[in-house]
């Protein structure tokens, strides 16, 4: 699985913690959970190193990107698109100014998706990123709670009960890692994703 914009870890948690998968993170946020010894990239710069390097600067020898990622999994900064009330689409607006977000980073990460063919993608954010993300992906996969997702997996089953409210992870606006906090996916959703990625599909049978 290759993790992108990992910030906390939360959606790859669940295969972290699977022997049966391996697990690559690619962030360049310092607050982030990537493993001391690994490089910190920004998805610009992966585009710019898109060949087996990239993957073998992660001890990864002998792995094809090409081939062998079962899932690539993209949560792109959802600052951006935030409707809270100091996020900068609402602050502009009240000040009467204009604004429009920084699309680079998914256009990053639909780049490395198309270059690498995994099996399995999920690009996911803010209910804000909807009128955003729709000319690039077309209209949500699902919506679990305040998660959007674009995906081609099977369908992610999260039980009925679940229930996850961002402001549940809320801490003080001093907290340095409050934002990666508010976004982290909680493991049930992680584990959802990683069962769905495990389903057959028709694909494995022909």
């Amino acid at each position: 699985m290759l993790d992108l914009c990992s910030g906390l870890g939360g959606a790859s948690e669940a295969m972290v913690q699977d022997e049966d998968w391996l697990v690559v993170r690619v962030d360049s946020d310092p607050q982030g959970i990537l493993e001391p010894d690994w490089p910190r990239y920004t998805v610009h710069e992966c585009v710019k190193n898109l060949s087996n390097n990239f993957i073998k600067s992660y001890g990864l020898i002998g792995v094809s990107p090409v081939q062998d990622i079962t899932l690539l999994w993209a949560s792109p900064p959802c600052r951006d698109f935030s409707r809270g009330y100091h996020a900068p689409g609402p602050t502009a607006l009240r000040a009467g100014e204009s604004f429009e977000p920084d699309m680079s980073i998914l256009e990053a990460c639909i780049d490395l998706k198309e270059h690498w063919e995994p099996k399995f993608w999920c690009i996911e954010n803010v209910i804000g990123a909807i009128p955003y993300f729709e000319p690039y992906l077309g209209p949500p996969t699902q919506i679990i709670g305040p998660f959007v997702l674009w995906h081609n997996l099977p369908t992610i089953a999260v039980d009925y009960s679940f229930t996850h409210f961002k402001a549940d992870s809320d801490v003080w606006s001093t907290n340095p890692v409050r934002s990666n906090l508010r976004a982290k996916l909680p493991i049930e959703i992680s584990t959802a994703v990683m069962k769905a990625a495990m389903s057959p599909t028709l694909e494995d049978f022909s």
